[in-house]
């Protein structure tokens, strides 16, 4: 049995099983999956607001350059709300974020979700001992993130939460002229959208990339130019793939569910730094450690989903034609092998009605 469970305003966040007896009888089903249908689940009088501002010193902070339709009329935001969400999709030109310049502060985006969309671009302005933090990201397209601050210096992005979604999120350290790098700190990654080097990136310049938790993550790191550096032990769901001029400085060791590294798939198991350095020395940087295990990381394993386009769950893909193109975010499968495999599983996701 299938179900489908929606999120509309004042419902509330856990679904009610009429009888225990129902659980016994839910160990014989297959999955039982919820489906935010249409990539949002908005609270009621959520409101979206869509980015005005042309780049230079325009920066996310302000609220006069968010209007509510995004062809610039509408009203402004009276102040930054979690509920709400604010698009930047490039109809006026990037997006700054807030200045934070070598002064050991942090900048956050204070409204709810910010969506990136396909011409969208979020110029870092946080360098140094600076960072800008968003807690959610979702790119519905692509978009760009580039190093936009000052000249000879990292530039830091942290997003708690990082829902790529569909399309290609392009990353920039920017030109070789202005010295950048840009460092891109992320908690919780997911969904399947790919990330790729943009062609105004320098080769010699370095894209940090760290990412907590990436098993959800089923998107393809697609590199053909440019220099990468994992940041941190890097478990993700999705695969690495390297071509033409990509570089990558390896230093720790990181997975994937699939590796190509110039037209060759590499075997599963793990593979050392100087393996990979002696097989395909074009791709790594000398000097380095670590190394790359290919399989096992989230490969057929079941989560039961925080409930949320930002924290979706791994399960089964949509079946007999319903769900396509929609996000699972609850998967409920009853059973020793299934997600919610004892009385006590059951108590902490179910409410009970006689």
């Amino acid at each position: 049995m299938n179900t489908c469970l929606f999120k509309y305003p004042g419902q509330a966040t856990q679904p009610l099983l009429r009888s225990p007896r129902l659980f016994r009888q839910a160990t014989q089903l297959l999955t039982v999956a919820a489906l935010a249908v249409g990539g949002a689940v908005s609270d009621a009088m959520a409101v979206d607001y869509y980015w005005r501002g042309n780049g230079g010193t325009d920066v996310w902070s302000n609220l006069g350059l968010w209007n509510t339709l995004s062809s610039g009329g509408g009203s402004n935001p009276g102040s930054f709300l979690s509920g709400d969400t604010f698009i930047e999709n490039g109809v006026t030109g990037p997006m700054g974020t807030a200045y934070a310049l070598n002064n050991n502060a942090t900048v956050t985006f204070a409204g709810g979700t910010l969506v990136l969309g396909t011409d969208g671009q979020i110029s870092v302005k946080a360098t140094g001992t600076g960072r800008a933090r968003i807690t959610s990201l979702v790119t519905t397209g692509g978009g760009l993130i580039v190093a936009a601050g000052q000249d000879s210096i990292v530039h830091n992005l942290i997003v708690d939460s990082f829902n790529n979604q569909i399309g290609v999120t392009r990353l920039s350290a920017s030109s070789s002229v202005n010295a950048r790098t840009l460092n891109l700190e992320i908690g919780t990654l997911s969904g399947a959208g790919n990330f790729a080097v943009d062609t105004n990136s320098a080769a010699g310049r370095t894209i940090f990339i760290t990412a907590s938790n990436a098993v959800n993550y089923t998107g393809n790191f697609n590199f053909d130019r440019g220099l990468i550096n994992f940041n941190n032990d890097l478990v993700s769901g999705g695969s690495l793939t390297l071509s033409g001029t990509a570089v990558v400085t390896l230093d720790q060791s990181v997975t994937f569910n699939a590796v190509t590294i110039n037209g060759s798939s590499l075997a599963p198991g793990f593979h050392s730094f100087s393996s990979l350095n002696s097989a395909y020395n074009a791709f790594f940087t000398d000097g380095g450690s670590g190394g790359i295990t290919v399989g096992g990381a989230g490969s057929g394993s079941e989560t039961i989903g925080g409930g949320t386009l930002a924290s979706p769950a791994q399960g089964p893909a949509a079946s007999y034609g319903l769900g396509e193109g929609a996000t699972l975010v609850k998967n409920w499968n009853f059973g020793t092998n299934g997600t919610i495999k004892t009385k006590a599983d059951l108590d902490a996701h179910f409410n009970y009605h006689d």
